[in-house]
């Protein structure tokens, strides 16, 4: 109680003292304040640590992200240079990981010291989950590959990946499909000859499981990541809804709603289907259109 009443008293005098507003403690000597609408950081001698100058002062990782004319550096608790400010993003991740973007669209990976984890040359990075184990990259020829957090390589940059659930990934390489185990390789399992990958759009939401949307034949059905069919190859065609659940099927250029566990909620009798927020607007010639709300008739 002591030490936090003595910390609001620094403040109080640091404000009326220098006109300077605190804004946030970063560390127990590192302050963020502001001067003249810009930011900058006083430790509690009132020591100016980074001049104000930056328009946003983030600290993440023990690093300061510095922004100044729309462009991101990195600097050390005491201010010395990591990365020059001439990036166009840098996003802290664990492990202490930094995505660096640069305004030529390439991103790449450095740790919190400047070493270089994945080089600036990626179209694209993305880590997979929250934990940060893997890193999904995207060369300039658009094809991808995984890299663990220490940056050493997992699978080489020739797949296209179309679903990715946690370790779990289907991908296809070529003409071949894969369902790929990122915690064991040797559990990656190739699809039957002839079998395409259909984007399938993946909603975000915690709870969700997610599905694939396959073809082969000229037919369309979905698998899980064990290669077990939950909506049987019969379909002329299957398209994502707005909801995980519930795939939209074409047969006999009719539509209809199909669940997840291969349960027709939707009669495939209707000549088109509209998708809305919450629900699906049912077409169907010499009928009044009909809803459907992912669960029950809306009337």
């Amino acid at each position: 109680m002591k030490c936090l009443l003595h910390f609001f008293i620094l403040l109080i005098g640091f404000s009326s003292n220098c006109q300077n507003k605190i804004l946030y403690k970063f560390t127990d000597n590192r302050l963020l304040t502001i001067q003249n609408e810009k930011q900058g950081v006083i430790d509690t001698l009132n020591n100016i640590i980074i001049p104000f100058e930056y328009t946003h002062i983030e600290f993440r990782n023990d690093r300061f992200i510095l922004t100044k004319d729309k462009k991101v550096g990195l600097f050390d608790i005491n201010y010395q240079e990591i990365l020059p400010v001439n990036y166009n993003n840098i996003l802290a991740r664990c492990n202490d990981r930094f995505i660096i973007w640069s305004f030529d669209d390439k991103d790449g990976i450095i740790d919190n010291k400047g070493n270089v984890i994945l080089p600036l040359e990626y179209k694209n990075i993305t880590s997979i989950h929250r934990s940060d184990k893997f890193y999904i990259v995207k060369n300039k020829n658009g094809l991808e590959g995984i890299y663990d957090y220490n940056g050493n390589k997992i699978l080489d940059e020739v797949y296209a990946f179309y679903m990715v659930d946690n370790e779990m990934i289907f991908a296809a390489k070529d003409d071949e499909s894969f369902i790929i185990d990122l915690n064991d390789l040797n559990k990656t399992i190739q699809l039957d000859s002839g079998t395409k990958l259909i984007y399938t759009v993946r909603h975000y939401s915690s709870t969700e499981k997610y599905y694939q949307i396959i073809s082969k034949d000229n037919l369309y059905g979905v698998l899980n990541f064990k290669n077990e069919f939950m909506i049987p190859l019969i379909y002329d065609e299957i398209k994502s809804s707005q909801n995980w659940e519930y795939f939209v099927v074409k047969k006999s250029n009719k539509y209809g709603i199909v669940k997840t566990d291969n349960t027709i909620v939707v009669p495939i009798v209707f000549d088109k289907i509209l998708f809305n927020k919450e629900y699906v607007t049912l077409k169907r010639k010499g009928f009044k259109d009909s809803y459907y709300g992912y669960g029950s008739e809306k009337r």
